[in-house]
């Protein structure tokens, strides 16, 4: 069988055809992805240190065109206002990240990734003030011990046992039943 032949035969067939057709849409995408998406996607798509920033469990944007209910929406919160303040014993920087929330439910999960320069024995908190004025404190956790100025970063994920313990230790300020 030579080639005349086998091209005969796919014309001939209407699931050759078809085949054919799909065919060619696979190798145009595959053309398309190798142009159009950069290096850098690539190089990231196995490295599962940079999917830590994208919930396995994050919803579509587009879900929320098709839905009554708003789901929440995977947000990344860069901007925020930071402010020290020092006296003779101790210095704190607080942030303050604004937050719109107007969606139908409650947020599954949240990711706080810190960089802080210090030296000494610092201790990281994190509370949440709600619209009604009530602060929720979620972690209170002591970074490691230094003697020079050092840099540390780390990652901090809702699912922390020490997170999950202290909310439900102030599960009466919730109008719900937390499950964690």
């Amino acid at each position: 069988m030579d080639y005349s032949e086998i091209k005969s035969s796919f014309a001939k067939s209407r699931t050759g055809l078809i085949g054919l057709g799909i065919l060619a849409c696979l190798v145009i995408a595959s053309i398309f992805a190798i142009i159009a998406i950069p290096v850098e996607t690539y190089k990231n798509w196995n490295n599962p240190a940079s999917w830590t920033e994208f919930p396995k469990s994050a919803q579509p944007i587009w879900v929320n065109w098709v839905s009554v209910k708003k789901i929440p929406e995977h947000m990344i919160l860069d901007s925020h206002e930071t402010v020290i303040i020092q006296n003779n014993v101790e210095k704190i920087a607080v942030q303050k990240f604004g937050v719109d929330y107007s969606y139908d439910y409650f947020p599954g999960e949240f990711l706080l990734d810190y960089k802080t320069e210090y030296s000494g024995s610092p201790v990281l908190h994190i509370s949440v003030t709600r619209p009604d004025g009530v602060t929720l404190k979620l972690l209170s956790s002591s970074l490691p011990h230094s003697e020079h100025l050092t840099v540390y970063s780390d990652k901090i994920f809702s699912t922390n046992e020490s997170i999950r313990k202290n909310l439900r230790l102030q599960k009466d300020v919730f109008s719900f039943p937390v499950q964690t």
